[in-house]
């Protein structure tokens, strides 16, 4: 994630001839020097910047400081008491569980700079945050009671009032961003992975809990770009994203071989870490399939993980040691593609597969599960790889034969395909993409506009398709409501999902009515869901809760029901396991 971010602000500040900043927030980060070590390892061009956080607050006037927008109001009463500093680290208090409840910075002169407070509720019991900036006089300055807050108004001081874009590729840093609604800023986030904790299963799934911040909010993003067309329409088919969604590839800005030379066409090669998402015991039990007919056939196996031990074992008690051979880490692996006739990828899932990239470029024939995502994204089966159905060892290994016993001239008319294909994914075809689809964002960019809405729930019953709910939403604009959809969030769970709503609209109300079919929570597990409507008006988007305090009793069955909470606001409680009966939940809300 990290290398694509940077080869990307590279091809960027090398096509527009323009500086580009990477902004960090690391207080131990010190970007000077981090930039020379990036310029010397090739990894970023000269035109790239990186700022960091900290390091601005500490160069910062008193002038300046005092310009920046702080959450708290002034005056500032409650700042918390300063701790005493030894040495030359920054003091730090810290709870008997050894999570930190505040830290003290300070400028290179000694002056205080920022307290930072995490257990701002009470006293030493993690829970609340409270950041404050003073000025070289000891004044509190500025004051936020949210991390993200504090991080804005740095992004409104390093911004101004520029046109700017400003793209995240992070998940904790893009769950923060989504609040950072600019009319200058375009606001952009990248998704490196599945948008699901296990995306071979259901297409309703749960969230990764890592990015439930990013994808329960995506319509507050300008763009938000997948690597794969797979993945994009997956998200599209179950609503999590409804538009501003596009596809860029990351590219691959490696070797490319000029020529198709002479290699071994019994030896296959595989790179990867040894986790269970790479499923590498599936390429080692098909080589003992291989084995059995071509026995001069190996297979290299490059990376470390906490499987190495155990696919170690299974090696051996399939006997297989001469033809699967564990190599352990390697920095140069990729190398090893120009020497093999094919390479393996048996994951359960990818977030789109560069080692899939770096095989093509070698000429070195994949053969891939078609898993999400990325290998349909990239292959063309029998042209320049093969995709194999996913879990199927028995095929893996037929696949792997079928390479091995192809002519020459066949073979070389692959690996030429391969050299083919990697070129659409170089890096001036991938910034020729960003392009568009930025240009495309900036065009569609509309000033946030203000209003109100109310979303009330008038009726609600159940029967075999789901729970159908009836809304009345009003709004205090004479906008027209363009968009509705039902959403539902886990309270305590990544379960999230939505459906599209129909919408009659007279003057400024709007009769609203979804359905929400109970296979959308079959794979939610168990808990409460809070229900919310989405609506867009004029481009301004906006989520509210829904009222539901007519609602006497719960309505639905099977997995699902719907109620109403002690605050009179709709919610829906999971019930994993229960039979449905379609004469269940034929309760009217009033």
């Amino acid at each position: 994630m990290t290398s694509a971010a940077l080869q990307r602000a590279s091809q960027f500040a090398e096509v527009d001839k323009r500086v580009v900043e990477i902004l960090t927030l690391s207080p131990q980060m010190d970007p000077k020097r981090r930039r020379a070590a990036l310029l010397a390892s090739k990894k970023i061009g000269r035109r790239v910047r990186i700022r960091n956080l900290w390091t601005d607050l500490r160069r910062m006037t008193d002038k300046q400081i005092s310009r920046l927008q702080g959450t708290a109001k002034r005056p500032i009463t409650h700042v918390g008491e300063q701790l005493p500093t030894t040495g030359t680290a920054e003091p730090m208090r810290s709870d008997d569980s050894g999570n930190i409840l505040q830290v003290d910075r300070y400028r290179r002169d000694g002056s205080l700079l920022a307290i930072d407070r995490r257990d701002a509720r009470r006293r030493g019991h993690l829970g609340g945050r409270r950041i404050t900036v003073f000025d070289r006089k000891g004044n509190a300055s500025a004051q936020w009671e949210a991390e993200a807050d504090f991080y804005h108004s740095w992004i409104d001081w390093v911004v101004d009032d520029r046109p700017a874009t400003i793209i995240s590729d992070s998940s904790p840093i893009g769950g923060m961003m989504h609040g950072y609604r600019r009319d200058n800023v375009i606001l952009i986030q990248v998704l490196h992975n599945p948008h699901l904790k296990d995306p071979t299963g259901s297409p309703y799934g749960l969230l990764p809990p890592a990015k439930k911040e990013i994808l329960t909010h995506l319509d507050r993003y300008d763009l938000v770009t997948t690597l794969t067309e797979g993945q994009r329409r997956d998200m599209l088919d179950s609503c999590l994203a409804v538009g501003k969604i596009q596809t860029v590839s990351n590219m691959y800005d490696g070797p490319i071989a000029e020529r198709i030379g002479p290699r071994p066409t019994g030896r296959g090669v595989m790179v990867g870490r040894l986790v269970r998402q790479k499923r590498v015991e599936h390429a080692i039990e098909a080589m003992a399939l291989v084995h059995e007919t071509h026995p001069t056939a190996v297979l290299d196996i490059f990376g470390d993980g906490i499987h190495r031990q155990r696919l170690a074992s299974l090696i051996n008690d399939l006997e297989i040691g001469d033809a699967v051979r564990l190599h352990g880490y390697d920095a140069d692996a990729r190398a090893q593609f120009e020497h093999a006739s094919f390479s393996i990828l048996s994951s359960r899932f990818e977030g789109q597969g560069l080692v899939l990239l770096e095989s093509l470029a070698a000429g070195c024939i994949p053969i891939a599960y078609d898993v999400p995502y990325g290998p349909s994204d990239i292959i063309t089966h029998g042209v320049n790889g093969f995709l194999v159905p996913a879990g199927d060892t028995t095929e893996l290994a037929a696949t792997v034969k079928h390479v091995i016993s192809l002519g020459n001239q066949e073979l070389t008319g692959m690996r030429e395909a391969a050299l083919s294909r990697v070129a659409d994914f170089a890096p001036n075809v991938i910034t020729r993409r960003w392009r568009d689809v930025l240009c495309e964002a900036a065009a569609a960019k509309t000033a946030d506009k203000e209003f109100r809405v109310r979303a009330i729930l008038r009726d609600a019953y159940a029967t075999d398709q789901g729970i159908h709910l009836a809304l009345e939403v009003v709004l205090d604009t004479w906008d027209a409501l363009d968009r509705a959809l039902v959403a539902w969030v886990g309270r305590k769970t990544p379960a999230y999902g939505r459906v599209l709503a129909s919408i009659e609209t007279e003057a400024q109300t709007s009769r609203v009515h979804a359905v929400l079919p109970y296979d959308r929570f079959t794979a939610a597990g168990k808990g409460l869901l809070d229900v919310f409507l989405d609506v867009s008006v004029a481009g301004t988007l906006r989520r509210v809760r829904i009222t539901a305090a007519g609602l006497e009793q719960a309505v639905g069955s099977g997995p699902a029901e719907i109620y109403a909470t002690q605050h009179g606001n709709a919610s829906i409680r999971l019930h994993t396991g229960r039979g449905r009966t379609a004469d269940q939940g034929i309760t009217r809300a009033i």
